[in-house]
């Protein structure tokens, strides 16, 4: 997975791969923070929402995250 930097190929993968793990590596090979929030929002599941939003390291970011959350 990290040879693919395509951001949006990745965002793709960790929102609708069959594949938890390959969600987790795609979550975990983000380095967009837009890409990064939009998974920590609504990746595929619980694991890949975390893995995004620990990668999240804008304060702007991490607030509007919290603020959305469900």
């Amino acid at each position: 997975m990290s040879q693919v930097t395509d951001q949006a190929l990745l965002v793709d993968l960790a929102k609708n791969d069959q594949s938890s793990k390959l969600r987790a590596n795609a979550a975990q090979a983000l380095t967009d923070p837009a890409s990064l929030l939009d998974v920590a929002r609504q990746g595929g599941d619980l694991i890949v929402r975390l893995k995004a939003a620990e990668r999240l390291n804008e304060p702007a970011l991490l607030i509007e995250l919290v603020r959305t959350a469900k």
